[in-house]
């Protein structure tokens, strides 16, 4: 009896101490309170999804998903710290992300300014960051459970038609204390604000004809509520993780509706491993340029530098300029910061076979048949004192350009031929898609390093807009088709068509039509 009462007590000591221990927070709390601070200073990728059904008109109309994909490089700026860099945005995608190359909406430069606590100042306003001065920071200390209120702003576009509407924002924010996430440390945040709008009176507009469900032009009303929580670093404020969830309503003046419910996850990551010197020199030996070309090309874009004075420095990001490349004896490998090896090939495995490339593709680290020559091209002189040099390599032999640009590496395939007004490539084309393929093999595809490739599509102008818009995003996306059947996974690639918007040449004479009708294909940072 007494070794069981004995028992009795010692299994209450335990449940007891266990019930205080699981009381006490993870992390011990300061006494005085934990300012929050935004202190981020390296480059980033900021990833925002989103999952939300959709109501026209009171009607369930199927599930919207979008992304936007932020790639941000920190900028020496006397004012604060300063963010430039590239949005792409996908205006809706498949929900298996995972399996296919994806379509681009637009590609949107961004500049802007970030205070400590958070709030944001736009440099050149294209619509992004659509989410500004959020999460907004306190500047008195906080304990789990303290509360705050700060104002900060959105930038609305419900029917992705181009008609944004700013919407000034309430937020109610609440300290939830520091945790761990993923082997972070952590603050967690919650925050909660009402979507209320109501625009200054307009004359009612009607549907113009052929338009469907709903009026033109930018919504009138808008309710709802969203309910946000945040994880954020406890080093240096960068945000880790943010789930929105949100209900809301726009409403235009003829009566029409639209609604969203649904969520959106935000999260940042930062950048893969990636040696920009090394991946130009290597997809440049890979289409058959020698070291040599590299090196000089190396030259020009640091001569095009000092003469442009600060150069890349005042950019605060990775210089553009190639260094000389550092390949062995036997040319065998490549290695970009000890993150991945180069120039194995197709990712240590066989090349594709002639059949199921409709070519035949040298292996990897074998010479071309017949070497072309190379000539290095300067870059132009930079625009302004912080746009960083470029070091640019001209192949004539294959009629492709590589470039090192801030973004990544790009190759420019000059007079890509398909058939007229279709997105079939010529049989003639084969040759240059097999060894395409294989330079992009060579780089995108070991270790952990495993870039996006975005893949662009040009036209010569010819008075047709609408129709050169469509045909250079099927043919964009042919190209992509076409290199994955090569042997590339689908999801490293997202693709975008721009019509004749973007000449280089003067589309007046056929020389400056086969210019402009081109693919540019970006290994991105």
């Amino acid at each position: 009896m007494r070794k069981e009462r004995l028992s009795l007590r010692l299994s209450q000591s335990i449940i007891i101490t266990i019930f205080v221990l699981q009381s006490l927070p993870l992390f011990p709390q300061n006494q005085a309170g934990v300012v929050l601070k935004q202190a981020v200073s390296g480059p980033y990728i900021l990833v925002e999804r989103s999952d939300w059904a959709r109501y026209d008109n009171g009607k369930y109309t199927g599930h919207v998903y979008r992304e936007s994909r932020y790639r941000l490089d920190p900028v020496q700026d006397p004012a604060g710290q300063r963010f430039r860099g590239t949005v792409y945005v996908f205006e809706e995608t498949l929900r298996d992300l995972q399996k296919a190359a994806r379509p681009l909406d637009d590609i949107i430069p961004v500049d802007f300014t970030l205070s400590p606590s958070g709030s944001m100042r736009i440099v050149d306003d294209k619509g992004y960051p659509q989410l500004r001065n959020f999460p907004l920071f306190s500047d008195k200390p906080l304990r789990s459970g303290d509360f705050w209120v700060a104002q900060g702003e959105r930038i609305v576009d419900p029917r992705n038609d181009g008609n944004r509407v700013k919407l000034p924002i309430v937020v109610e924010y609440r300290f939830l204390g520091e945790e761990s996430y993923k082997g972070e440390n952590v603050f967690r945040i919650q925050a909660q604000y009402a979507t209320r709008y109501k625009a200054v009176s307009r004359s009612p507009q009607t549907n113009p004809p052929g338009a469907g469900q709903g009026g033109s032009g930018p919504f009138a009303e808008a309710s709802g509520k969203h309910v946000v929580d945040i994880l954020i670093q406890s080093a240096d404020g960068r945000l880790v993780l943010m789930r929105d969830t949100l209900d809301e309503t726009f409403l235009w003046p003829d009566g029409s509706s639209v609604r969203y419910k649904g969520f959106t996850l935000s999260f940042s990551e930062s950048f893969l491993p990636f040696d920009r010197s090394a991946v130009l020199a290597q997809v440049t030996r890979q289409l058959g340029g020698d070291n040599s070309q590299i090196g000089r090309a190396d030259k020009a874009g640091k001569a095009d530098s000092a003469g442009a004075g600060s150069g890349g420095a005042a950019s605060g990001t990775t210089s553009t300029a190639a260094a000389p490349a550092s390949v062995s004896a036997a040319g065998e490998q490549l290695r970009s910061d000890g993150n991945f090896e180069l120039d194995q090939g197709f990712m240590g495995a066989a090349p594709p076979s002639a059949a199921s490339s409709g070519g035949s593709v040298p292996a990897a680290g074998t010479p071309s048949p017949a070497a072309p020559s190379t000539q290095a091209a300067p870059a132009p002189a930079s625009p302004s004192s912080d746009a960083p040099a470029v070091a640019v390599v001209d192949l004539p032999a294959q009629n492709i350009e590589v470039a090192a640009v801030p973004e990544g590496v790009k190759l420019t395939v000059r007079d890509i031929r398909f058939v007229a007004d279709s997105d079939e490539i010529l049989s003639s084309e084969r040759g240059r898609l097999d060894i395409i393929a294989r330079a992009l093999q060579s780089v995108a595809g070991a270790g952990a390093a495993q870039p996006l490739i975005l893949v662009e599509g040009h036209t010569a102008a010819v008075g047709r807009p609408a129709g050169e818009q469509e045909l250079s995003v099927r043919r964009a996306k042919k190209i992509v088709d076409d290199l994955v059947a090569r042997g590339i996974p689908a999801d490293r690639f997202i693709y975008k068509g721009w019509g004749g918007t973007k000449p280089l040449a003067d589309n007046s004479t056929e020389t400056g039509r086969a210019k402009n009708r081109r693919v540019e294909i970006t290994i991105l940072q």
